[in-house]
């Protein structure tokens, strides 16, 4: 995930009412560094663990079966679906995977998004550029499916993830036993080369992405794993999974640039601090890690050595938060939503500015 901090630079020009170039950089050299080395840093939090464990038994199983399993993968975005992707092609793929005088590398893990328009034929060109080969593609979907198992066959593939599959949905849904001729036709490509190779599928996508595989009961049959990717919790004596998060990731940043900073302040030592951070992000660890990047960027822009919530305040307060994310930490149901408008206006809340006796409030709401 690329993010660059929002803020705002201190001098700029503009000609007729626009923007221009600003006098300085968006961002400095320093805050670069950080942005940089917090986009590349994979944190494997306990939610994550789960879903790459159980990723990682399907995929050893799969060389003993006689009979394949796959495994579905969904989450809302944000909870880490791409981090999964890329932990697994760290563990099971190789680096080298251009083209060299003819010759490909092994490439064990095969990884593309599922892009509308969705065909059979758009499903193996995306493939064959996932192993890096971009030649005759222009052929059709049965020359390009032909060569791409000869290819998977040749690279020793045995890994394929196909990540937003959710997007199969736009192929439509209804139809004779409620799919379309179009995604059943998407489908049954799936199966045929699931059937036609010893490949293990990874079909990743929000939610909906279930109702997909049970509309095929062939499919069903074939996906018998499923991992749910969720956002963190509201902290609690029993449950400091956001706690432990933001402060592996400010471990990390801390020690690896020292040259900048020299503490934090822990958020598993200050309560308060924690459930703020659960409300500005709705636990979601993509959110955590933007609002952590816009921190410490913030602090090093200060000169500030210890990164602080004050600095986490700055930051959400930077990104113009609506009070529409702090309902978003709320799980979507109606009674949540109202307990937190009787509470709030449409008034954008920044949390780490709310006193406590409010913010108990909100978590509360939260909770119902």
């Amino acid at each position: 995930m690329n993010h660059q901090c929002h803020v705002i630079p201190e001098s700029t020009a503009t000609v007729n009412g626009c923007l221009t170039q600003p006098a300085t950089p968006i961002l400095t050299p320093e805050e670069a560094e950080i942005s940089r080395y917090l986009s590349e840093l994979i944190i494997p939090h306990s939610l994550l663990n789960e879903a790459y464990k159980g990723a990682q038994r399907v995929i050893e199983r799969n060389n003993v079966l006689s009979e394949l399993d796959h495994a579905v993968i969904v989450g809302e975005s944000g909870c880490g679906k791409t981090t999964l992707c890329d932990i697994i092609q760290k563990e099971y793929g190789d680096q080298e995977t251009e083209f060299r005088l003819g010759y490909q590398f092994k490439m064990p893990v095969l990884i593309t998004s599922i892009k509308s328009p969705v065909t059979n034929r758009s499903l193996a060109r995306n493939l064959l550029r996932a192993m890096g080969d971009e030649t005759a593609l222009n052929g059709t979907s049965h020359v390009l499916t032909e060569r791409l198992i000869l290819q998977m066959e040749h690279i020793e593939t045995k890994v394929i993830i196909l990540d937003e599959s959710h997007d199969l949905f736009t192929l439509g849904a209804r139809g004779k036993n409620g799919v379309s001729k179009e995604l059943g036709a998407a489908l049954n490509w799936i199966k045929a080369l699931i059937n036609r190779t010893k490949v293990t599928v990874i079909l990743m996508g929000l939610p909906q992405t279930i109702d997909l595989i049970n509309s095929d009961e062939q499919l069903a049959r074939r996906f018998k794993s499923t991992f749910h990717l969720k956002t963190f919790s509201p902290p609690s004596e029993s449950d400091t999974g956001l706690a432990d998060f933001v402060d592996d990731l400010l471990t990390f940043l801390t020690v690896s640039m020292e040259q900048y900073f020299d503490d934090y302040t822990a958020f598993n030592d200050h309560r308060d601090c924690a459930n703020r951070l659960y409300l500005a992000t709705g636990g979601s660890p993509a959110r955590v890690k933007a609002l952590v990047m816009d921190a410490a960027c913030l602090a090093v822009k200060a000169k500030d050595r210890i990164i602080t919530a004050a600095h986490f305040e700055m930051a959400f307060h930077s990104t113009a938060e609506t009070n529409a994310r702090i309902k978003m930490a709320c799980t979507h149901t109606r009674e949540q939503h109202d307990a937190m408008d009787q509470l709030y206006t449409d008034k954008a809340i920044n949390p780490f500015a709310v006193p406590t006796a409010e913010l108990v409030a909100l978590i509360g709401a939260a909770r119902v």
